[in-house]
């Protein structure tokens, strides 16, 4: 029987890459969204960079999570694919359920005139799609 010989990681850099990981996480849920955005237009990188005036590869970047965005640049992706950027800010414990919209208070109303409804989770930065 053959015996293995590669490296397991060591607790300190399991941490760091779940750390790591963590950090990327609205990174790359954004990437995900403009990246099934584009793909429902039928864009390919080229395309959504030529809109932007911009490089393929500043796409790829951007899709990849490996290049932090402003909100301005996202707002420029989110007009080029026809959307717009929803940001909710959220505190953010450890084994808490996530905010809701408390029994009592009015709707929360958002771009556009839709309200949310009471009780309704409050989520993290999402792009919301106007097509149909």
């Amino acid at each position: 029987m053959s015996e293995f010989k590669g490296d397991f990681p060591n607790k300190k850099e399991d941490e760091e890459f779940k750390s790591q990981v963590e950090e990327n996480k609205l990174e790359n849920e954004v990437a995900k969204q403009i990246i099934s955005l584009r793909k429902n237009l039928g864009l390919s990188q080229k395309e959504l960079a030529d809109k932007l005036n911009t490089k393929q590869s500043a796409i790829s970047r951007i899709e990849k999570g490996e290049q932090n965005i402003s909100i301005g640049l996202l707002e420029k992706i989110a007009d080029a694919l026809g959307v717009e950027v929803n940001v909710s800010l959220n505190l953010s414990q450890l084994n808490t359920p996530s905010p809701v919209n408390p029994v009592g208070q009015n709707n929360l109303q958002q771009p556009g005139g839709r309200a949310i409804p009471l009780g309704v989770p409050l989520l993290p930065v999402h792009i919301k799609s106007h097509i149909n």
